[in-house]
């Protein structure tokens, strides 16, 4: 669920053997050979005051710019280089309009005001009277004639409601570059999904690894995938898995998950799409039938769920046949899943943690709790971290596998220099104080119409 890359929805952590139970990312009683976890924060963070920034350019040029608090990569010209072609990179049409009608907004609020207008315009009182009569009028019957042809910017600025996507990939085979990287620098566990759009670059990647002698097989590396919410049905999971094999070009996946405890109208299941006039009730009994079949034909080693709660997980154990090994769930310092490990703990079922630096306020599921957060910044400060290195190390201790999703190179490097140090007593006990916010409500599966009227009901309570 963390750039030019960031949000982009592909998250790697490595993996090695283990030396000793106490270098461990995973409890005693998992495979020997997963550990290790890449760690690391966004190139460019979202949120707070607009920031300068440099992007590589689909064409290999570097581009020169800013990031607004929302997101909106803006790219200057003049600077010697051409402006980029890709839509993430311009503002465009819409975006134009829309700040034209907040303009026209502005203006009609403004001149309804006598004081702004005599100070504006001395001396032309009746004819701003008259003027003002209509305006306020005029505007409102513009803007609302724009907002039926344009009714959303790129970031759902609008009156009618669109649904979050996928941010937009990289080319591929600068996927696939930033894929050789990672397997270069150690890392072999990768963690993708259908939706992501990501499978066939990483299944090119780690088969030009093995081409190039980076790894020695395909058993070399931990690759998991995730099930998306159309085709949670019974009939239509065995398809899906076949689907990502394909893409990835593997026989087998080592770990396959449900990515949510929803079911959605039948759609793609490339591309990530959420509207919640889509959700429909979710048979997990069903489901996970169909998920353990995929266990006993050999096409994944394991089966897990993402983002289930304690009350789900323990309603999908009553019929299950072969529990889930893994929970995938969202998971940092502000916002610790003390139930959640408990009761996985009780059941032996591992935890994994998606934005476990919170995904530094990235619109629908992200906040600042964390990067933003004094205990961890005055924890940095006196260790000589970083923020994230405090904040991932602490997860570490959790006995947590650590999900982060980065394609800078020496971001991989810095995060995984938590694994030779460990946060005091004191240092915990200041973490145990910091507020809890769960990032990710689940107001895109609400609906009252849906199987979920609130937050509340999609969580059963645990928010």
């Amino acid at each position: 669920m963390e750039q030019t890359s960031e949000g982009i929805g592909i998250k790697m952590y490595s993996t090695s053997k283990r030396v000793d139970n106490s270098s461990s990312m995973y409890p005693t009683n998992l495979p020997q050979d997963d550990t290790i976890p890449e760690l690391s924060q966004p190139a460019l963070p979202i949120g707070g005051k607009k920031r300068r920034a440099m992007a590589n350019g689909p064409d290999g040029k570097i581009y020169y710019g800013f990031v607004t608090p929302r997101g909106l990569k803006v790219f200057k010209t003049g600077l010697g280089v051409d402006v980029p072609k890709d839509e993430r990179y311009i503002v465009g049409l819409t975006d134009f309009v829309h700040a034209m009608m907040s303009v026209l907004v502005f203006v009609a609020i403004a001149f309804s005001d006598h004081r702004v207008t005599l100070c504006l315009f001395p001396g032309h009182a009746k004819e701003l009277d008259e003027i003002m009569r209509s305006f306020p009028l005029m505007v409102g019957v513009i803007c609302s004639g724009l907002f039926l042809v344009f009714p959303n910017s790129r970031y759902g600025v609008g009156c009618m409601g669109t649904a979050p996507t996928a941010p937009t990939l990289p080319p591929i085979d600068q996927l696939v570059s930033i894929f050789i990287d990672a397997i270069e620098a150690g890392y072999r566990h990768f963690d993708t999904a259908a939706a992501y759009g990501s499978e066939e670059a990483l299944g090119r990647a780690v088969a030009d690894a093995i081409q190039r002698g980076l790894i020695e097989s395909r058993e070399d590396v931990f690759i998991t995938s995730k099930l998306w919410c159309t085709e949670t049905h019974h009939d239509l999971v065995l398809p899906a898995l076949k689907r990502s094999l394909a893409r990835l070009g593997m026989d087998y996946l080592d770990l396959y998950h449900i990515h949510w405890p929803v079911r959605m109208k039948n759609g793609s299941d490339q591309g990530i799409k959420l509207v919640n006039e889509d959700v429909i009730p979710f048979d997990m009994k069903g489901t996970w039938e169909a998920m353990e079949e995929c266990h006993k034909l050999g096409l994944a080693k394991s089966i897990g769920v993402c983002n289930f709660s304690c009350t789900k997980l323990s309603q999908l154990l009553t019929h299950a046949t072969i529990p889930p090994a893994v929970n995938q769930v969202e998971m940092h310092v502000a916002w610790r899943q003390e139930k959640m490990l408990a009761f996985c703990k009780e059941k032996g079922i591992h935890v994994s943690a998606w934005s476990p630096l919170g995904a530094n306020g990235i619109p629908f599921w992200g906040n600042h709790a964390v990067m933003q957060n004094s205990v961890l910044k005055d924890i940095a400060f006196h260790r000589q971290k970083s923020i994230p290195q405090v904040a991932l190390r602490w997860v570490y201790e959790q006995g947590v596998s650590v999900l982060v999703k980065s394609f800078n190179k020496d971001r991989m490097k810095e995060n995984l220099q938590i694994l030779d140090w460990e946060l005091s007593n004191e240092e915990n006990a200041k973490i145990q104080e910091i507020p809890q916010c769960r990032g990710f409500k689940g107001e895109l599966f609400v609906h009252p119409d849906g199987p979920y009227k609130s937050p509340d009901e999609f969580w059963d309570g645990e928010l």
